[in-house]
Parts: structure tokens; sequence; C-alpha cells
């Protein structure tokens, strides 16, 4: 029993030690600062009452304290704070090795990110907000067309899915472009009306490719729920087969 409580003491001490190092250091750090600081407010008021007891000065050694206990405050603050902003402030080494440091992965902005990998329908979409105005539905169908465009390219097969997909590409920027050429004489009624039909079929291509995107991801759950019940089987296997 005396050496488990002398093996529990000593790692006690150990973790207590870990912890309360930090403090002891900046306590240490402290220490060290006022105690220079001291020094030099006793050198100078030794050199101050001497300088005065020579000029002939009434009570020089309350001039020499005043003066020491003035350098003291005002070099110990000095230290005092200058601990605090280098903790406050790491070193831009460190930072800037943590910046290009290649473990580190990098945050993209989504919003310098363009939605679309073809320059044709990005830029048809950018023109429709320019004559309809950004808003929350226009949005929302440009990033429904957006993610089923990157389906089609990711999966071959899916006829349904390319086909849709196709229809995306060939006519937003078909139907942009009719309402453009439409919107450069129109009169304000006529432009309001153009507008509102380009809003409401780039929301219904937004909406039909939400649905196309939704089966999709459907399939795919349906596909790893039955894989992780075939990978659950192949193990209950090997269990009882050992």
């Amino acid at each position: 029993m005396t050496v488990i409580a002398w093996i529990i003491a000593g790692l006690l001490m150990i973790i207590l030690g870990r912890a309360l190092a930090p403090l002891i250091a900046a306590l240490v750090l402290i220490a060290i600062k006022v105690t220079c600081a001291a020094a030099l407010g006793v050198g100078t008021a030794l050199a101050v009452s001497y300088a005065a007891n020579q000029a002939g000065y009434p009570a020089p050694e309350i001039a020499g304290a005043a003066a020491g206990l003035l350098l003291f405050l005002t070099v110990a603050n000095a230290l005092l704070h200058q601990t605090g902003a280098v903790k406050d402030h790491p070193s831009p080494t460190t930072s800037s090795c943590a910046a290009n440091d290649p473990r580190q992965p990098e945050l993209a902005d989504e919003g310098d990110r363009p939605l679309e990998s073809d320059p044709v329908v990005q830029a048809a979409w950018a023109k429709a907000e320019q004559l309809v105005g950004a808003n929350r539905e226009l949005n929302s169908a440009r990033r429904s067309c957006a993610a089923l465009l990157r389906l089609a390219n990711e999966d071959e097969l899916d006829v349904r899915l390319i086909d849709l997909a196709a229809m995306v590409t060939r006519n937003v920027p078909a139907l942009v472009a009719e309402v453009s050429a439409l919107w450069i004489d129109g009169t304000p009624q006529e432009r309001r009306n153009l507008a509102e039909g380009l809003s409401n079929d780039l929301v219904s291509l937004g909406e039909a490719s939400a649905k196309e995107v939704e089966r999709r991801r459907s399939e795919r759950k349906s596909r790893l729920t039955a894989l992780r019940a075939h990978v659950a089987a192949r193990i209950g296997d090997e269990n009882e087969g050992g």
C-alpha cells in the first residue's frame, strides 16, 4: 500500500507540476522584471540624492526617493505591459508558418467560385440576374441547375439526368438571349413581362432539376443502405465461421 501511495503521490505531483508550470514561469518572469525595475529605482534614488546633497538642495533624501520611485513605477509598468503584448500578439513567423503549412486545409470562398463549369451557362445566369433582379427564387433555381450539371458530369449512364442536364445547358442561354434581344427596344411594360416570363421559366427548370437531384440522392441512399447490409451480413458470416 505504501508503494502505491507513493506512486499516486508522484503522479499527482507530475500532473500539478505540468499544470502549474506556465503560472510559475510567469510569476518568476514578473519577479525578475520587478527586481530589475527596483534596482534601477534604487540606483537612481542614490544618484539623485547624492547630486542634490552636493548641490545644496534641502532634503536630498526625499528628492532621491521620489525620483527612484517614479523611475521604478515607469520601468515596471513598461516591462509588465511588454509581457502582456508578447502574449497577445503571437510571433509573425509562427503565424506565417501555420498559414503556409500544407497540412492545413484551404477554405475556398464559395462566393468567388462560379457555380457552373460551362462559361456560357454561367454568363447566361449572370445576365438573367441583371434582367430579372437577384432574388431568392432565382438563386435557388440556379443552384439546383448547377447541382444537376455537376451530377451529369459525374454519371454518364443516367439517361434521365443527362437529358435534363442537356436541356438546362441548351435552354438557359437560349431563353436569356431571346429575352435580351427583345429587351433592347421593349417598353417598360414589355420589359416587366419579359422579366416575369424569364423568371418563371428559369424557376421551372430549377424545380425540375431539384427533383432530379433528389431522385439521384435517394438512389444513392438506397445503394448505401444495401451496401451496409451486405457488409454487416458478411461480417456476421465471418464471425460465425470463426
